[in-house]
């Protein structure tokens, strides 16, 4: 505030000095033009106070009202004896009264420091701005139009139940307080991606009305070492200052995985961030109404120490979802959409076993996305409806199987996966699920795709080994026909994907 005060004063300054400026160069312009002898009598009657001459221009100042005209004509011997009776002040040269000469001496001094300062300021302020913004969370405060109720949470019945304490925690801590109670401040919600752990931290705070902050653990960690921790630091800080709130932490794993799993700066940052992370769980007063939800796919990695009861001590493991959960996922999304009476929702969630909350999601959205093509492409003006077709459809088209001669960048191979190669030549032929048949000498194998260098194809293809119905060796090692192809454990290399 301070500084955007000063800024302000010193542009309402050069303001000033401006118009001053300019008025001072109007003042400086006589008003009219006279004739000589008009000026001689002027000085006559005894009412020029002074005249400027500059060449044969003279500049005529008056007693009274300070008036000023202009004239021409050259001041001889006998009228300047009359201007020197008359007690007029003669002046010759360039006109330059005090004021603007002030202004023009000084106007581009004060136009170099404040250009010089409003620099030096902006730089300063960048500056140190991005510092402090720099250690500043990166965590989003949720609004209310972006959470959500337990009622918009289809299946996970059992989270909902052991969430259920952790709401009336918030809405009604006196409770708690007073039995002696000592409520887990850290959840941690286990299971694959698009299972419903973000719309469950976020039920949680619509059903208490709790300021919602989510942020992804990989945003906390820079490469400046004690920006993570800072930044753990001013989360819980404002947290802290607005209760009742819910902070969500996304992948978990991120910043939480086990202390000592490697060697550089990167980990002593990441280490960093997790000792702040566990001591401001620690933190936390009895009466604190701030509840932590952490998130991962892989809780095998997380360091035990966040584990331990007093943190993520409550977890809640999100499985499979079973026929009726699937059922109750697609009425949720098929809220505000006109489905024919032929949609049989039970009839969808048989079909779709396996299928997360996300995937059921996605799957009613490209029905309703077909529904609409349809209803374009008849050029009909009825409603569109959603029938059970656009279901079928979609879901074949989300299901169809790769063919496994595509340049197969979905199929990613861990670093750790260990690869054999054969002792020598083997060409193998192989007859896929389809009928399709493949022959080809081998690169690699692993324990779930085989990779073959082929005459069309001498870059190499990948097949999973699961599309693969007969393997017969034609050259070479027999190993191959009876697809003993092991991983070697001392292997140090990884397959190619390309």
């Amino acid at each position: 505030m301070k500084r955007k005060l000063t800024t302000s004063l010193i542009w309402i300054a050069l303001v000033v000095v401006v118009i001053l400026f300019v008025v001072a160069q109007q003042n400086r312009e006589p008003a009219y033009f006279e004739e000589f002898p008009a000026f001689l009598g002027d000085v006559q009657a005894g009412n020029v106070s002074s005249v400027h001459v500059e060449d044969n221009q003279i500049t005529v100042t008056l007693h009274d009202t300070s008036e000023r005209y202009w004239t021409l004509g050259v001041l001889d011997d006998e009228t300047r004896q009359l201007l020197s009776q008359e007690g007029v002040r003669v002046k010759t040269g360039e006109e330059r009264d005090l004021l603007s000469t002030l202004i023009t001496s000084l106007l581009p001094i004060l136009i170099i420091v404040v250009v010089v300062f409003w620099l030096f300021s902006r730089r300063m302020k960048g500056g140190m701005g991005e510092i402090t913004n720099f250690r500043q969370s990166k965590a989003r405060l949720i609004g209310d139009n972006a959470t959500a109720s337990f009622a918009d949470v289809g299946g996970c019945s059992e989270a909902k139940d052991v969430l259920e304490d952790v709401v009336d925690f918030l809405r009604d801590p006196e409770r708690w307080v007073t039995a002696g109670a000592r409520l887990p401040r850290g959840v941690l919600l286990e299971g694959p991606p698009g299972c419903g752990k973000t719309l469950l931290a976020r039920a949680v705070a619509g059903e208490t009305n709790a300021q919602f902050y989510e942020v992804s653990a990989s945003e906390f960690v820079e490469m400046f070492v004690g920006v993570g921790a800072a930044r753990v630091r001013d989360l819980f800080e404002k947290a802290a200052k607005e209760p009742p709130a819910v902070i969500f932490v996304d992948e978990l794993d991120a910043v939480g995985r086990r202390r000592g799993s490697g060697i550089g700066s990167a980990h002593d940052e990441r280490e960093q961030t997790l000792n702040q992370l566990l001591v401001c769980l620690d933190g936390f007063r009895k009466d604190d109404r701030v509840v932590v939800i952490g998130a991962t796919n892989r809780p095998d990695i997380l360091d035990r120490a966040l584990l331990r009861p007093g943190r993520f001590d409550r977890r809640i493991k999100i499985g499979t979802l079973s026929t009726e959960d699937r059922r109750a996922i697609l009425e949720i999304h098929s809220r505000g959409k006109t489905m024919d009476s032929s949609v049989d929702l039970a009839e969808i969630a048989r079909l779709t076993d396996g299928f997360t909350g996300a995937k059921l999601e996605n799957l009613t959205n490209e029905a309703v996305l077909l529904a609409v093509r349809r209803s374009r492409k008849s050029a009909s003006k009825a409603p569109t409806m959603v029938v059970t077709e656009d279901f079928r459809e979609a879901f074949a088209a989300g299901t169809t199987k790769i063919s496994p001669f595509d340049r197969v960048d979905s199929l990613l191979i861990e670093s750790l996966s260990q690869v054999s190669e054969p002792t020598g030549r083997a060409v193998v032929r192989l007859t896929l699920q389809e009928g399709t048949v493949v022959e080809g000498e081998v690169v690699w194998a692993n324990a779930s795709l085989i990779k073959l260098r082929t005459i069309e194809d001498p870059q190499g293809v990948i097949v999973p080994k699961t599309q693969i119905a007969t393997i017969k060796a034609i050259e070479g090692t027999e190993t191959a026909e009876r697809q003993d192809v092991q991983p070697d454990t001392w292997a140090k290399h990884t397959p190619e994907l390309a």
